[in-house]
């Protein structure tokens, strides 16, 4: 992909933020309906955590016709979440509710540290994005740091103003998984990493 970024880059690294980061306050005072899709087959799963993978002490997933999110955390409260398909509202509202259960199941005084895989997101409305950025502001004691990683370009700079609007400034943007281990600090392999998904042969 021309023009990638191999370095992690801070909040307020993306040029037009101020901008977008208005556009995601914004969403507070504006009540949008989604807009109904058609149902879409299960996707297939090729990256991010395992359910059966004995290093997770927790593990949640949401599933929907369109979208697979999965929440898993290790030993060391590292706390992994990867997004594959298109997001909706009702995905963010998902991740926002499993993350409760997990404060609930680990206790509300435990600090984490997060890894957000985007590469197999398929494109997430602003609102759904705001769900998140509205939790993570009431919450963000308990985050000590997060890296985002893989997303398209828009998605990374819409992600970038969430965490502004919700004053992450403890996050990082990295285009590579690695790179987002190293800035985390987080021992090599700790993630485990699939195949890529194939690529769509054309005029089929």
């Amino acid at each position: 992909m021309g023009g990638s970024l191999n370095a992690c880059r801070p909040v307020g690294g993306h040029r037009g933020l101020s901008a977008l980061t208005w556009a995601v306050g914004s969403c507070a005072l504006t009540q949008l309906s989604p807009t109904p899709e058609a149902p879409l087959p299960e996707l297939p799963k090729y990256r991010g955590p395992d359910r059966d993978d004995p290093r997770w002490k927790v593990f949640r997933d949401f599933r929907e016709p369109a979208q697979l999110v999965r929440i898993a955390i290790d030993q060391g409260n590292r706390v992994f979440v990867h997004f594959n398909g298109r997001g909706s509202v009702d995905g963010a509202r998902s991740v926002t509710e499993m993350m409760d259960q997990v404060r609930d199941e680990l206790g509300h005084d435990v600090v984490f540290e997060a890894l957000v895989d985007m590469r197999d997101l398929d494109g997430a409305p602003l609102r759904a994005q705001f769900v998140i950025g509205k939790w993570l502001l009431g919450r963000k004691k308990q985050i000590a740091k997060v890296a985002i990683f893989g997303g398209k370009p828009f998605e990374m700079k819409v992600a970038a103003a969430v965490m502004t609007v919700a004053r992450m400034h403890n996050a990082h943007f990295c285009d590579r998984l690695d790179d987002a281990i190293r800035w985390l600090g987080w021992p090599e392999g700790c993630y485990p990493d699939g195949p890529a998904p194939p690529r769509p042969v054309p005029g089929r």
